[in-house]
């Protein structure tokens, strides 16, 4: 993520949905991902019921998710984007980009991984 943190700077954001942004290529020299890479070793995340999460990564949902059992709310959903008129779908582009530039910049987005790594410590600490 740090390797392409100004590659959009022209574009008025850090991140893209693209995998050169979002998937991890490779070991890295970078200090604080090995700190962080070893100091997670061997946690998990568990569900409520205490089972591993399903922890899918995917680069881009066109805008829409759904839960990996609702089958059927990804279906009407990517039926319903497949039916828009232009119009409608350049407001939704838009829509997402402003969604995008205001929750998603670098700094937002490493403090909120840093508040899960805490919180996973602390639960295993």
């Amino acid at each position: 993520m740090y390797k392409y943190l100004h590659k959009h700077s022209s574009d008025r954001y850090n991140l893209c949905d693209n995998t050169h942004c979002q998937a991890f290529n490779g070991i890295s020299n970078d200090s604080l991902i090995v700190k962080a890479v070893r100091d997670t070793r061997d946690i998990v995340i568990l569900g409520r019921d205490s089972v591993l999460i399903i922890s899918a990564f995917h680069s881009n949902c066109g805008g829409e998710t759904a839960s990996p059992g609702d089958v059927g709310a990804l279906a009407d959903a990517l039926l319903e984007a497949l039916g828009e008129q232009e119009e409608k779908h350049a407001l939704r582009r838009q829509c997402a980009r402003r969604r995008i530039e205001e929750n998603f910049s670098i700094e937002r987005m490493v403090k909120a991984y840093r508040e899960v790594w805490e919180i996973a410590a602390k639960v295993t600490g």
